[in-house]
């Protein structure tokens, strides 16, 4: 007998050898999947959350508004120059 045991390896794959290789790389495969999800739903949110500079505008000119520093007519000139 030598150092690895009776030799059981040495006729071929054992059972419990390839249900080890399907494991890791089943892992490997729902490992990177996730990777992928997970960066696809990170950038996506970041989009969402960037204000374009026309909403940023408009929510800023909606404020000057409510807070009465322009008139009516000042507002929805400067809202069309705007959109």
């Amino acid at each position: 007998m030598g150092p690895w045991g009776d030799g059981a390896w040495s006729g071929g794959w054992h059972v419990g050898g390839l249900f080890m290789m399907f494991m890791m790389a089943a892992f490997w495969l729902v490992a990177i999947a996730g990777a992928i999800i997970l960066f696809r739903w990170l950038a996506r949110n970041n989009q969402n959350q960037k204000p374009t500079s026309s909403n940023a505008a408009l929510e800023h000119l909606k404020l000057r508004y409510v807070k009465g520093e322009i008139s009516k007519e000042e507002f929805e000139q400067m809202k069309k120059d705007i959109q």
